[in-house]
Formats: C-alpha cells, structure tokens, sequence
C-alpha cells in the first residue's frame, strides 16, 4: 500500500514539472488590499479571450481598459498571452462609488498588433471592443467576474 501511494506521489511530482499551465487559483477571488500608500475603493475581475473570424484563439494582440470618467478607474494594458487569453482586476482608485449599487462602465479592446497581421488603410491595426458593465466589490469580499469575448474580424490569412 505504502509503495503505491508513494508511486502515485512520484508521478503527480513528475507530471506537473513537465506541464507549461500556470496554477490556477481555487475558490473565489477577494479583492485584494492595495498596495502600501494607494486607496482603492473596490474591485472587479474581468477575463477573457481574443478570437479571430472562425473562434480560433489569437496571438499577438494588444489589450487596453478604457475607463470612463464615471468608473474612477485608470486606463490600463491588458496583458493577453499566446493563446488569446486574459484576466485583469480592475480598481476603483480615483474617487469613491457615487451611486449604490457601485457599478461602473468600462470598455475592454483589443487589437491584432503582430506584424502578420494585415492592417487597415489608415495602418491602424483591425480590433474589438466591448463595453462592460461592472459592479464593484470592496476590499477583501468576494469580487464579481465578468466572461468577455472579442472578436477580431480581418480578411483570412
């Protein structure tokens, strides 16, 4: 029995070394407390993916919050990753909720920014946005999480 169980320890060991995922957080998401000398008045999560014209993931796309002046948020990058994927925790910084309940409107983008990508006749690259409505979670409570899919439409490749 020993000798088994000690096997199976081995072979998670062994695998999960191996393996190019990121470990994935269990439970739900709290907001967390600022940083040293910063306010925060709230939180919001937003994930999602970037696909193109048939839903395949893409890479190389750059992504941006652009907060509206009701949402007392900055306008951040968004990091997306090689397979179109992201996830940001979005701060209410600049000023405290001034409706109850705490929602805020913030617009998600996306663009194809990689050199294979073709471009539009103004050169700027083809994009997505979304707009999306977030209600906000104070510090430590579990934080609302908002799903979004942009979909970058551009001549096939």
């Amino acid at each position: 029995m020993r000798t088994t169980i000690a096997m199976g320890l081995v072979a998670v060991v062994v695998l999960g070394c191996g393996s190019s995922r990121t470990p994935v957080a269990s439970g739900p998401f709290r907001c967390p407390s600022p940083a040293p000398g910063s306010v925060s008045y709230g939180c919001a999560l937003v994930t999602g993916i970037v696909v193109g014209p048939s839903g395949q993931p893409l890479d190389g796309i750059s992504g941006a919050v652009r907060a509206t002046d009701a949402c007392g948020c900055r306008h951040v990058a968004i990091p997306v990753d090689s397979v179109g994927r992201f996830s940001i925790t979005i701060q209410r910084t600049l000023q405290p909720p001034t409706t109850n309940p705490d929602t805020a409107t913030i617009a998600i983008y996306a663009g194809a920014t990689a050199a294979r990508y073709p471009r539009s006749v103004t050169g700027d690259p083809y994009f997505d946005t979304a707009s999306v409505l977030l209600r906000f979670a104070s510090v430590g409570s579990i934080a609302e999480q908002y799903a979004v899919q942009l979909r970058i439409l551009f001549p096939s490749l």
